[in-house]
């Protein structure tokens, strides 16, 4: 009967386990390269493009633009919790005219 319950013990101990593992998040740094609609495309420092997905409940500090550098916070399926923006792009606008005079 021990041998049971120290068996059930283990058993609960690893699905335990392996779901809070599977429940982390994880951290993005990158440029937006692409808004369409609730998805945000971000490249990383290593070239590649990671697809978050945001709707209602995602955190937004800051304006989210294409050409923006972003910091986010995300589960492993790809939904964005927060999204930082820590660079915005500078636009000029073409009404603008330039008073460079070399």
């Amino acid at each position: 009967m021990k041998t049971f319950g120290m068996v059930l013990m283990v058993v609960a101990m690893l699905m335990g386990s392996s779901a809070v593992g599977m429940a982390k998040n994880r951290t993005v740094k990158g440029d937006v390269v692409k808004i369409d609609g609730d998805f945000v495309e971000v490249k990383d420092a290593k070239g590649q493009i990671q697809n978050l997905h945001t709707d209602k409940t995602t955190k937004r500090v800051g304006e989210i633009v294409v050409g923006s550098t972003i910091k986010a916070t995300m589960t492993r399926d790809g939904h964005a919790k927060k999204i930082t923006v820590v660079v915005r792009p500078v636009v000029v606008p073409p009404n603008v005219v330039s008073t460079d005079t070399k």
